[in-house]
Protein backbone atom coordinates (compact mmCIF):
# COMPACT_ATOMS: atom_id res chain seq x y z
CA UNK A 1 0.00 0.00 0.00
CA UNK A 2 1.43 3.34 -1.01
CA UNK A 3 1.98 5.64 1.98
CA UNK A 4 -0.46 8.55 1.95
CA UNK A 5 -1.41 11.35 4.25
CA UNK A 6 -4.04 10.63 6.89
CA UNK A 7 -5.64 12.55 9.75
CA UNK A 8 -4.69 10.21 12.59
CA UNK A 9 -1.84 11.08 14.98
CA UNK A 10 1.30 9.01 15.08
CA UNK A 11 1.85 6.61 17.97
CA UNK A 12 3.56 7.96 21.06
CA UNK A 13 6.59 6.39 22.74
CA UNK A 14 4.31 3.73 24.30
CA UNK A 15 2.97 2.66 20.88
CA UNK A 16 -0.41 4.27 21.57
CA UNK A 17 -2.39 7.06 20.01
CA UNK A 18 -1.79 10.05 22.28
CA UNK A 19 -4.77 11.26 24.35
CA UNK A 20 -4.31 14.71 22.76
CA UNK A 21 -1.96 16.56 20.42
CA UNK A 22 -1.31 20.28 20.49
CA UNK A 23 -4.07 22.17 22.25
CA UNK A 24 -6.11 19.85 24.52
CA UNK A 25 -9.01 22.33 24.35
CA UNK A 26 -9.39 22.00 20.53
CA UNK A 27 -11.84 19.15 19.72
CA UNK A 28 -9.94 17.92 16.64
CA UNK A 29 -6.79 17.63 18.77
CA UNK A 30 -8.02 15.20 21.42
CA UNK A 31 -9.53 11.75 21.45
CA UNK A 32 -11.70 10.52 20.05
CA UNK A 33 -9.95 11.77 16.90
CA UNK A 34 -12.29 12.33 13.95
CA UNK A 35 -11.20 10.15 11.05
CA UNK A 36 -12.59 8.75 7.84
CA UNK A 37 -12.61 5.09 6.87
CA UNK A 38 -9.97 5.84 4.23
CA UNK A 39 -7.85 7.46 6.97
CA UNK A 40 -8.20 4.23 8.94
CA UNK A 41 -7.10 2.12 5.97
CA UNK A 42 -4.18 4.42 5.12
CA UNK A 43 -2.94 4.55 8.70
CA UNK A 44 -3.45 0.95 9.82
CA UNK A 45 -3.69 -1.18 6.66
CA UNK A 46 0.03 -1.90 6.49
CA UNK A 47 0.00 -5.72 6.90
CA UNK A 48 -2.02 -8.55 5.38
CA UNK A 49 -3.57 -9.32 8.77
CA UNK A 50 -4.60 -5.72 9.34
CA UNK A 51 -6.09 -5.55 5.83
CA UNK A 52 -8.07 -8.72 6.56
CA UNK A 53 -9.44 -7.11 9.74
CA UNK A 54 -10.27 -3.89 7.86
CA UNK A 55 -12.11 -5.87 5.19
CA UNK A 56 -14.20 -7.51 7.91
CA UNK A 57 -14.87 -4.12 9.48
CA UNK A 58 -16.06 -2.76 6.13
CA UNK A 59 -18.30 -5.83 5.74
CA UNK A 60 -19.78 -5.09 9.17
CA UNK A 61 -20.39 -1.45 8.21
CA UNK A 62 -22.03 -2.65 5.00
CA UNK A 63 -24.37 -4.87 7.02
CA UNK A 64 -25.30 -1.87 9.19
CA UNK A 65 -25.99 0.19 6.07
CA UNK A 66 -28.13 -2.60 4.57
CA UNK A 67 -30.16 -2.52 7.80
CA UNK A 68 -30.74 1.21 7.21
CA UNK A 69 -28.29 2.37 9.88
CA UNK A 70 -26.50 5.30 8.25
CA UNK A 71 -26.63 7.99 10.94
CA UNK A 72 -24.38 8.02 13.95
CA UNK A 73 -20.73 7.39 14.62
CA UNK A 74 -18.36 4.62 15.66
CA UNK A 75 -15.58 4.72 18.20
CA UNK A 76 -12.66 2.51 17.17
CA UNK A 77 -10.08 1.25 19.65
CA UNK A 78 -8.17 -1.77 20.88
CA UNK A 79 -4.89 -3.30 19.80
CA UNK A 80 -5.83 -2.51 16.19
CA UNK A 81 -5.06 1.19 16.72
CA UNK A 82 -1.93 0.46 18.78
CA UNK A 83 1.58 -0.44 17.67
CA UNK A 84 0.88 -3.91 19.00
CA UNK A 85 3.95 -5.34 17.25
CA UNK A 86 6.09 -3.11 19.48
CA UNK A 87 3.84 -3.39 22.56
CA UNK A 88 3.04 -7.09 22.40
CA UNK A 89 5.17 -8.60 19.62
CA UNK A 90 2.08 -9.70 17.69
CA UNK A 91 -0.53 -8.67 15.14
CA UNK A 92 -3.98 -7.47 16.27
CA UNK A 93 -6.72 -10.12 16.45
CA UNK A 94 -9.65 -7.82 15.73
CA UNK A 95 -10.90 -4.24 15.82
CA UNK A 96 -12.97 -2.96 18.77
CA UNK A 97 -15.97 -0.83 17.77
CA UNK A 98 -18.78 0.85 19.68
CA UNK A 99 -21.47 2.02 17.27
CA UNK A 100 -23.51 4.99 18.48
CA UNK A 101 -26.43 4.82 16.10
CA UNK A 102 -29.69 6.47 15.21
CA UNK A 103 -32.55 4.16 14.36
CA UNK A 104 -33.72 4.08 10.74
CA UNK A 105 -37.05 5.84 10.18
CA UNK A 106 -39.98 3.72 11.32
CA UNK A 107 -37.94 1.34 13.49
CA UNK A 108 -37.81 0.75 17.19
CA UNK A 109 -34.68 -0.72 18.71
CA UNK A 110 -36.45 -4.08 19.19
CA UNK A 111 -37.74 -4.10 15.59
CA UNK A 112 -34.29 -3.36 14.19
CA UNK A 113 -32.65 -6.08 16.27
CA UNK A 114 -35.41 -8.58 15.36
CA UNK A 115 -35.27 -7.78 11.62
CA UNK A 116 -31.46 -7.83 11.44
CA UNK A 117 -30.29 -10.18 14.21
CA UNK A 118 -26.95 -10.99 12.57
CA UNK A 119 -25.94 -7.32 12.60
CA UNK A 120 -26.27 -7.22 16.40
CA UNK A 121 -24.74 -10.67 17.08
CA UNK A 122 -21.47 -9.80 18.84
CA UNK A 123 -19.90 -13.31 18.75
CA UNK A 124 -20.81 -13.73 15.06
CA UNK A 125 -19.40 -10.29 14.20
CA UNK A 126 -16.16 -11.14 15.97
CA UNK A 127 -15.97 -14.51 14.24
CA UNK A 128 -17.11 -13.44 10.76
CA UNK A 129 -15.89 -9.84 10.56
CA UNK A 130 -13.02 -9.75 13.10
CA UNK A 131 -14.95 -6.86 14.64
CA UNK A 132 -15.78 -6.79 18.35
CA UNK A 133 -19.08 -4.91 18.22
CA UNK A 134 -21.00 -3.03 20.87
CA UNK A 135 -23.95 -0.68 20.40
CA UNK A 136 -25.42 2.45 21.95
CA UNK A 137 -28.75 3.62 20.54
CA UNK A 138 -29.00 7.41 20.34
CA UNK A 139 -32.79 7.49 20.05
CA UNK A 140 -35.25 6.87 22.84
CA UNK A 141 -35.08 9.95 24.98
CA UNK A 142 -33.26 8.58 28.06
CA UNK A 143 -30.57 11.26 28.11
CA UNK A 144 -29.21 10.15 31.50
CA UNK A 145 -28.58 6.64 30.14
CA UNK A 146 -26.98 8.07 27.00
CA UNK A 147 -24.71 10.35 29.03
CA UNK A 148 -23.69 7.42 31.26
CA UNK A 149 -22.98 5.24 28.20
CA UNK A 150 -20.75 7.84 26.58
CA UNK A 151 -18.96 8.53 29.87
CA UNK A 152 -18.47 4.78 30.43
CA UNK A 153 -16.93 4.11 27.01
CA UNK A 154 -14.74 7.20 27.14
CA UNK A 155 -13.52 6.28 30.61
CA UNK A 156 -12.85 2.67 29.61
CA UNK A 157 -11.17 3.48 26.30
CA UNK A 158 -9.06 6.48 27.33
CA UNK A 159 -6.42 4.38 29.07
CA UNK A 160 -4.81 0.95 28.90
CA UNK A 161 -5.31 -1.79 31.47
CA UNK A 162 -2.05 -0.59 32.98
CA UNK A 163 -3.46 2.94 33.38
CA UNK A 164 -1.52 4.61 30.54
CA UNK A 165 -3.57 7.39 28.92
CA UNK A 166 -4.31 6.87 25.22
CA UNK A 167 -6.46 8.03 22.35
CA UNK A 168 -8.92 6.36 19.99
CA UNK A 169 -10.87 7.26 16.85
CA UNK A 170 -14.35 8.40 15.85
CA UNK A 171 -15.74 7.53 12.39
CA UNK A 172 -18.98 8.77 10.84
CA UNK A 173 -21.47 5.98 10.07
CA UNK A 174 -22.68 7.53 6.79
CA UNK A 175 -20.29 5.43 4.70
CA UNK A 176 -19.39 8.16 2.24
CA UNK A 177 -15.88 6.81 1.73
CA UNK A 178 -16.42 3.08 2.41
CA UNK A 179 -16.23 2.21 -1.31
CA UNK A 180 -12.96 4.13 -1.68
CA UNK A 181 -11.54 2.41 1.41
CA UNK A 182 -12.54 -1.01 0.04
CA UNK A 183 -10.92 -0.19 -3.32
CA UNK A 184 -7.70 0.76 -1.50
CA UNK A 185 -7.76 -2.55 0.40
CA UNK A 186 -8.43 -4.54 -2.77
CA UNK A 187 -5.51 -2.83 -4.50
CA UNK A 188 -3.21 -3.65 -1.55
CA UNK A 189 -4.30 -7.31 -1.67
CA UNK A 190 -3.55 -7.41 -5.43
CA UNK A 191 -0.11 -5.98 -4.69
CA UNK A 192 0.42 -8.64 -2.00
CA UNK A 193 -0.61 -11.39 -4.39
CA UNK A 194 1.78 -10.08 -7.07
CA UNK A 195 4.78 -10.42 -4.72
Amino acid sequence: MTPNRHNIPEWDIDGLLPPFVGNPAAPAQYAPYPASVTDLVLRFGDTARRREILTGFLDFRSALHQAGVVRGFQWVNGSFVEDIRQRGNREPNDIDVVSFLHLPKGYTQADLQNDFPSVFDRPANKRNHRTDTLFVFLDGGDMAFLAKSIAYWNSLWSHTREGIMKGYLSLDLAGDDDAAARAMLNEAVREDDAL
